[in-house]
């Protein structure tokens, strides 16, 4: 019981940190690989975030 307890608090943790830099991330990935667009990236992080708060909410619940 802890260790999901210990589980949602760092993966609340992961989620508000990729909410909070999405933007920052996705101007290093950006110098790193080129290739990938801004527009993509930058939802692809902020989907992975919400999708995070999401499975949490409903695993605790």
């Amino acid at each position: 019981m802890i260790i999901r307890h210990v589980f949602s608090i760092v993966g609340l943790v992961i989620a508000s940190i990729m909410g909070i830099y999405a933007q920052d991330i996705t101007y290093f990935l950006n110098e790193k690989y080129p290739e990938l667009g801004l527009g993509v990236v930058i939802t692809v992080l902020t989907l992975m975030s919400i999708s995070l708060f999401l499975i949490i909410f409903i695993n605790t619940r």
